[in-house]
């Protein structure tokens, strides 16, 4: 009888030993995210941040990323790559997370969040697309102004920190290889960019003529480190006929 209590003692020790063990065995984990790089480096709130890194989750959601500690949409995944809005309230050097199943990896370098009108003077903007909504571009020189607009060579705004706006245009009805140069003062207020011309003479036009001082605006639509679009509203003073009207076109530039 105790030969048997004691067998059937040890096969209940041994059972629970076992059924122990196997409740107490780790999970296995994933292995950990890492960030190999992001761009841009710089870039405003709003912006696309592109993180490339290992072993991120295909699925969107199960990414959480943090800037300076301020959760970001994640809006695409892959194991190699996320692609990320930066969140309002973050500015300066920034450091960036990402969290996976309770495993957190942390950028090397920060990003730098800078206002968006700062973005302005960081390089030259030239135009990937231009449409023009009047009268004149559509009828008399629309073809003219669209192939030149988009030549990146002759045609681009640069904004200096000295509130000076630089802009170099494939120019002239008629006169092609004829180059006009502006360089013109600007404010800003809220999303618009006042340009002030100066008073001037139209030379390039077949009979010269004078024009008067004269403000553009430009409303900026969206900024970020690579793209830039606006509506500019802009006088006809200093071209053909020198009427005054006000024209206006969308932009889309890019870095």
């Amino acid at each position: 009888m105790k030969k048997i209590a004691f067998v059937l003692i040890t096969t209940i020790s041994i059972y629970y030993f076992v059924s122990c063990s196997k409740s107490d065995s780790p999970t296995p984990q994933l292995p950990p995210p890492t960030i190999t790089s992001f761009t841009p480096t710089t870039d405003t709130v709003g912006g696309q941040l592109i993180i490339t890194g290992t072993n991120f989750s295909t699925t969107a959601s199960d990414n959480v990323v943090k800037i300076n500690g301020v959760l970001a949409t994640v809006n695409s995944a892959t194991a190699t790559q996320l692609a990320v809005t930066i969140p309002s309230g973050v500015s300066g050097s920034c450091s960036i997370t990402v969290t996976i199943a309770d495993q957190t990896v942390t950028s090397a370098s920060n990003l730098n969040i800078i206002s968006a009108y700062q973005l302005l003077i960081l390089g030259k903007w030239v135009y990937a697309s231009w449409s023009g909504y009047d009268s004149v571009f559509v009828n008399r020189i629309a073809t003219y102004y669209h192939s030149s607009n988009l030549d990146s060579n002759y045609n681009y705004l640069i904004f200096t920190d000295s509130m000076a706006y630089y802009f170099h245009q494939a120019w002239g009805y008629g006169q092609s290889g004829t180059f006009y140069r502006d360089t013109v003062n600007y404010t800003i207020s809220d999303n618009n960019i006042f340009l002030s011309y100066p008073s001037g003479t139209n030379n390039y036009s077949g009979t010269p003529f004078a024009y008067p001082a004269y403000q553009d605006t430009i409303t900026i639509t969206s900024l970020t480190a690579n793209s830039f679009t606006l509506t500019r509203n802009y006088h006809f003073k200093h071209f053909f006929d020198n009427t005054g009207e006000v024209k206006q076109s969308i932009d889309s530039l890019m870095r």
